[in-house]
């Protein structure tokens, strides 16, 4: 939940998880991000600890403060990023779902953008 909801978007907005929570905005995102991934959990049976999944995420971003995402980290250094593996696999079983996911189709289509260069296509 956490990977799906905020490693793009911090890699996108350049920040750290504790900038993404404090802002009442992209907390709002975050929590559309989140609700897409928890509700193709629920249509393949998949039950994910605890309730108030968002909250859990944010209080998680607040927590990590100036920690940066991974995916921001390997964007900076000219690396592959992951956007495949965390975000695009939402956007797929979303379609195979017919579960909307226009947190995470945006996040993909940015990652695929943002996506260095010298690694397209690898």
């Amino acid at each position: 939940l956490l990977n799906a909801s905020c490693n793009a978007l911090g890699m996108i907005c350049g920040v750290s998880f504790g900038a993404l929570a404090a802002s009442p905005e992209m907390r709002e995102v975050i929590s559309g991000a989140v609700n897409e991934v928890v509700r193709i959990a629920e249509a393949k049976g998949i039950r994910i600890p605890g309730e108030d999944y968002a909250a859990q995420i944010l209080n998680t971003a607040e927590g990590l403060g100036v920690g940066l995402s991974s995916m921001l980290q390997d964007y900076r250094a000219g690396k592959r990023i992951e956007i495949e593996a965390l975000n695009g696999v939402v956007v797929r079983l979303g379609k195979e779902l017919g579960i909307p996911t226009p947190h995470n189709s945006t996040f993909y289509a940015l990652g695929k953008v943002l996506q260095p260069h010298k690694v397209r296509g690898v």
